[in-house]
């Protein structure tokens, strides 16, 4: 098998995804919904320079930090995809998610959205950004509407939290001012639940009200 073949193999694989996503919102627009629709990601997806060593490779496992690569998130191609289908919000799910606690430690810091990241983002070595700066970056670049959500209390299963995450009350503190930074026009709570258990999820609906008048 030739390098070529598998970097095609990729490719409809990757397709395979996003048009599932555009079939998706072909039949609701038939159904007559004509409102904005968001697609949830999460993470970065595989990093061009991890795409081109996994390919070399033959998609052996290598370069596969994020075990992104048998997920088939290829942000890069997929937005261009998306940005082709009129009214789609790409719906950041990780906001303050823990390669945002991980960018943050960094010297300089890596986590916030920056001017000329759209540039940056296929230019430039980003393994040290976090997610919501390097999706952020891809979606503002294929002209995508971008709309995000904190990941959730770190001991849920399925939301990538980890003992270096930020709790879900820090979380509240800090996603909507990433969202600010990243040019999101919406911030979403996640597992909102948690704003009616009493305090014990660390948050309460007072705290998530005093967020919301900070923000105007």
């Amino acid at each position: 098998m030739t390098g070529q073949q598998v970097h095609e193999w990729w490719d409809w694989y990757a397709g395979s995804a996003v048009e599932a996503v555009v079939w998706q919102v072909k039949a609701l627009r038939s159904l007559g919904y004509q409102g904005r629709v968001h697609v949830p990601v999460a993470g970065r997806g595989v990093l061009p320079a991890d795409k081109e060593k996994a390919v070399a490779g033959h998609l052996d496992g290598r370069a596969n930090p994020d075990g992104a690569q048998e997920r088939g998130l290829d942000y890069l191609a997929q937005f261009a995809v998306l940005s082709m289908v009129p009214g789609v919000d790409v719906d950041f799910t990780g906001l303050d998610d823990v390669s945002a606690a991980a960018a943050r430690s960094t010297v300089p810091r890596q986590d916030r959205c920056s001017p000329g990241d759209e540039e940056k983002a296929v230019k430039e070595d980003v393994s040290s950004w976090s997610s919501q700066r390097y999706t952020s970056a891809l979606a503002r670049r294929a002209g995508l509407g971008l709309v995000g959500e904190n990941p959730g209390p770190p001991d849920f299963p399925f939301t990538g939290g980890s003992s270096l995450s930020d709790s879900l009350a820090e979380q509240l503190r800090t996603a909507p001012g990433y969202a600010v930074d990243c040019g999101m026009t919406m911030f979403l709570f996640g597992f909102e639940e948690n704003l009616f258990d009493d305090g014990e999820g660390g948050v309460t609906l007072d705290d998530y009200k005093e967020v919301i008048q900070q923000s105007h």
